[in-house]
């Protein structure tokens, strides 16, 4: 498991890079990251609360927070993914 956050981007970014990782065919969009393949997603939309609430709680620092779960795919396949959907939105 993995966690990135990508400084100065916000979570239309985050949205963006996890359809590039799944377009790729190597990295899949998925609400929950159990399984063998290599998962992606975003805790703004599934298990934290909303920019309010987090900003209330003074931890909205976090815009293109994306959660990684590494498959068992080739390491050169998720390396290469993740360098193409990293380069289309830095």
């Amino acid at each position: 498991m993995v966690t990135l956050n990508i400084d100065g981007k916000d979570e239309k970014d985050g949205v963006r890079l996890m359809k590039i990782f799944h377009q790729t065919g190597v990295v899949k969009h998925a609400t929950s990251l159990g399984g063998v393949e290599s998962l992606v997603s975003m805790p703004y939309n599934m298990s934290q609360p909303t920019w309010k609430q987090q900003e209330m709680l003074g931890i909205k620092k976090y815009r293109c927070l994306l959660r990684l779960s590494v498959g068992i795919e080739d390491a050169g396949d998720i390396i290469g993914a993740l360098d193409y959907g990293l380069k289309k939105i830095i």
